[in-house]
Order: structure tokens, then sequence, then C-alpha cells
């Protein structure tokens, strides 16, 4: 059905050869009288509900021009009346035409927003896909090899020539595609993971301060190096030194291992999965600490425990969950996920210690969570205080008018038995 339209390959001399659905402007769309007022003011999403009369359109995810009731432009981008947002705008501009070289010109502005110095860290996010002003589509960075995912049919369309602007941009790169997941689901995409233009091994080993670390670009969920772990890493640097640490998702162990590098007396980490632990302490050989980091097989919302730690207790804890925010859950559960893994880890944290709590998502508003801890300490007799706040950093830009775009947050938080 959709993947008619997908399997081409026509790049001749760099230049991709662009179907004419994809640029037949004569499809406009026309919004109900009454629009939200985030659409004029510069949002990217028009919903299903928001759209009044269709004219010429005829292929899923096409391009089409959006007008309101009156007939005034609004801006130009890709249209699937399947998905629950319908509409995601590429342009303002009227005269704009969408083709090979607005993604090129996208795609590099994208890249000079970020600043030089994070093209030296081994991870760096390159586009990041509304909050760049190409909703859809998101591309990493990873030594010499780019990763590229497409999350909707719209940007789908365009692959080819995405792929064909990433080999311009950087000619040295190896060029990947790692489509999968719950949002290509959503629009009735399959999941597709492959290289581009020549074959390269998906398995490769990165280094970054000293540390090496496995990356496998075909894994799912995510490549075996969370970037959060790298900007964790980075903040956490001063505290560690001297303190023993936990890591309460440690994942594939990298923030163990950088702990265990910057002066950490202990680190231990956590993770459910036997087959990530395992990850983890290869990960551990592999930089020489297989004697020092210790990694145990738990379930941080069940079983964070001193019996379970071997009587341990900590002075600096990590909670760092995956996003809480599934599919169907409100804020009450999200809370009572937090309210769960902050007892615990109170439980088996020193008199003075620090705990790191992240936040991804945004279901859940700050005050919110910070109204939630400070009950939680007010049962435990507990006084608590913020130490440093961060966010996602600047390779993850935030388009202020789409909040999904800020969805990671952390606190250091310190909490004491005192008066």
């Amino acid at each position: 059905m959709l993947f008619r339209n997908i399997a081409l390959r026509r790049a001749v001399n760099g230049f991709f050869e662009i179907p004419a659905y994809l640029w037949n402007m004569s499809a406009k769309i026309f919004l109900r009288k009454k629009i939200a007022p985030r659409i004029a003011q510069g949002h990217p999403w028009v919903f299903a509900s928001e759209i009044g009369d269709v004219a010429g359109f005829e292929d899923d995810g096409a391009i089409v021009s959006v007008y309101s009731s009156n007939g005034s432009f609004i801006g130009k981008g890709y249209y699937n009346p399947a998905s629950k947002i319908s509409i995601r705008l590429l342009t303002r501009g009227e005269q704009v035409a969408i083709r090979q070289d607005f993604f090129l010109e996208r795609i590099r502005a994208a890249i000079g927003l970020r600043p030089g110095y994070l093209f030296h860290l081994p991870f760096v996010r390159l586009v990041a896909s509304e909050a760049d002003f190409l909703p859809g589509l998101i591309v990493d960075k990873i030594q010499d090899y780019i990763v590229f995912q497409i999350h909707t049919l719209g940007m789908e369309l365009w692959k080819d020539c995405i792929a064909t602007c990433l080999r311009a941009l950087f000619p040295q790169c190896h060029i990947y595609e790692k489509n999968d997941g719950r949002f290509r689901m959503a629009e009735h995409l399959g999941t597709i993971r492959q290289c581009w233009f020549s074959e390269f091994g998906e398995q490769i080993v990165i280094e970054h301060s000293g540390l090496l670390s496995t990356v496998d670009l075909a894994s799912a969920p995510r490549t075996g190096l969370y970037w959060e772990q790298l900007l964790l890493s980075r903040f956490l640097a001063p505290y560690v030194r001297g303190r023993k640490m936990l890591d309460a998702f440690c994942y594939h162990g990298y923030l163990v291992l950088s702990a265990l590098r910057d002066g950490a007396l202990v680190a231990v980490g956590l993770d459910w999965s036997e087959q990530v632990i395992d990850l983890a302490r290869q990960q551990a050989e592999m930089n020489g600490m297989a004697g020092n980091a210790d990694f145990l097989v738990a379930n941080s919302f069940l079983s964070l425990s001193k019996a379970s730690l071997n009587e341990q207790t900590f002075d600096l804890i990590i909670l760092d969950p995956p996003s809480l925010n599934g599919v169907g859950k409100n804020e009450e559960t999200v809370l009572s996920g937090y309210e769960k893994l902050l007892l615990n880890a109170l439980g088996v944290l020193t008199n003075g210690g620090l705990l790191l709590l992240t936040m991804s998502g945004k279901l859940l508003a700050d005050e919110v969570l910070m109204e939630k801890i400070n009950q939680i300490a007010q049962k435990q007799q507990k006084r608590w205080r913020i130490v440093e706040f961060f966010g996602q950093g600047p390779d993850h830009p935030v388009l202020a008018l789409v909040p999904a775009t800020r969805y990671f947050k952390a606190w250091l938080l310190a909490f004491d038995a005192g008066n």
C-alpha cells in the first residue's frame, strides 16, 4: 500500500529525482473557521479535527498547501489523513519550494546551530525533528557514522532525498538508516535498518574521555549509549570523587564506568535485563574495570533495598529511568512510579547523600514532581534541597511552541535528617 512510493533509489550525480506526487502543489487543505491560535503563532502540527475542506489531494504523505477557511495562506507541509496529527508544516513561506535543496539547507542550518565543541564528542544530534523545523526526522552523528531515523509517512517519502543530502554534507561518513519504534507503527510504517551507499559493520567501538564503548547501530531500542549518559557523566564528574555511587538504571554501564574513572570509591549498576547486565560487564572488562564495577540484575521499581544490595548504602544515587510517559499513562500513574523509586532510593541513601533524578517526557509538570518529592521527604522526616538543575544539551534545541521538544530534565537533590 504505502510502500509503493518509497522504494526509490534515483540519486543521479547527487541529485534526487523527485516524483511528481511529492511536489504537486495543486493539493490544498482549508482549515475550519475556528482554528487554534497555536497554528497562527507557528506551531507545526494540524490535527485531523482542525481540517475542513480538502481539494486536489491524492497521495498519503504528499506535500500540500494549507489555508485558513477564508483562503489566507498558512504554510506548506505533508498530509497523512490516517494520522491524528494530519499535517506537519515544513514552511510558512508561500514561495518556498519543497525539494532537495530545501532539505539540504534545513539540515545544514541545523548543523550550523550546534556549537563546534559538540563535534569533538563521540555523539551529537544533528537534527532534532520539530525543534529543527524538520518534523519526523532525527539525525545523529556517532563518530564517523551518520544515523537517521524517520517517524512519519510524509518524511518517509523523502527518505532517498534525505540520505542523498546527508551524503553530500558528510562525504567521509557512513550513512545508516535505523527506522523502528512505536512512532512508525502509529503511521503504519515498517521497521527498516540498513546501510546506505556502501556496506559496513553495524557494531563499532567508540572512545570518549578514556572510556571505550561498544555501539550497535542496529540494536533496539537504542544503540547502547544514550546521549543523556554523556551529558550526565560530564555533569556528575565533580560529585563522584570519594563517593559510593549507585546507578539504578545503568543500561550498558557507561555512568558506572565513568564514575570509577572520575574517582568514585564504589560504583554499582542495576538493570532489570540480564542481557543488558551481561553487556555492561563486557564493557567493564573492555575498559579494565571488571574487578571494580559491580553490576546486578534488579528491578529498581520493586527490589531496590539494602537486602538486595548486600546491606550497602550509597552517597550518590542516579535515578535515570526510561520515560514513564507510556501510552495510556496519566499523571497519577507517572507520579506513582516516581514515588516508588524515590522511596526505594531514600532507603539506601546515606544521610546528607545526593540523588540525581531525571524526567523524560512531557506528561508531568516540574512543580507537580517537586511537590511529590516534598511530600515524600516530609513522610521520611528529611530535609531536601535542589543543588543543581539542568536540561538537555544544545544539540537538542527546544521549540517553545512544542513542549514535547523539551523532554529531558535533571535535578541533583540533597537529603538529610536535620531539624
